[in-house]
């Protein structure tokens, strides 16, 4: 496909992230600034990694259970919360990589529902967006219509407590 040349006036603040992250990769702006549009508009972008997992089997209801109470699984809710209100809140790209092997762990338990699955996609697609451009600040994409954190909180307390308010989980 020809590329045309495209002029933008941008704010000096937006210059300035264009060439940190130009410094960061070792890259032109240009082509930066592309592939950020191209992920945006989702174009032609495609990211390099892919953290797959190969699952033989169902998961047993221990091995979801030491999922639900890991550390890992712990930090991943807990960040997923914090770029809710701190979104530019830095994080390493071997953070996004952990994250992204438990949205894969949640997602094939088969325990949650397909509207959670759906948003954990969009979240690990970010995620692998930030670890191929070595951005260290997620961010959701400006056209994806947000998390449903309400119905991420109701169900980790449908299966945190049972209807009586009893642990469900066996966390201590």
């Amino acid at each position: 496909m020809k590329s045309t040349l495209l002029s933008v006036r941008i704010s000096s603040d937006l210059r300035q992230k264009l060439e940190e992250q130009s410094d960061l990769e070792n890259r032109s702006i240009s082509k930066v600034a592309r592939d950020i549009l191209e992920h945006e508009f989702n174009t032609t972008f495609q990211p390099e990694h892919s953290f797959d997992v190969e699952v033989i089997g169902e998961y047993s209801d221990n091995s979801i259970e030491e999922l639900l109470t890991s550390f890992r699984f712990a930090e991943f809710m807990f960040w997923l919360q914090q770029v809710r209100y701190s979104p530019d809140k830095n994080r390493h790209n071997q953070y996004y990589i952990q994250f992204s092997k438990t949205i894969d762990d949640i997602c094939c338990t088969n325990l949650f529902p397909q509207t959670i699955v759906d948003d954990l996609h969009k979240v690990k697609k970010e995620l692998i967006y930030c670890i191929d451009f070595k951005l260290y600040t997620f961010s959701f994409p400006k056209n994806y219509d947000g998390f449903d954190y309400n119905l991420l909180n109701d169900f980790m307390d449908n299966i945190r407590y049972d209807v009586n308010g009893n642990d469900q989980l066996n966390i201590f």
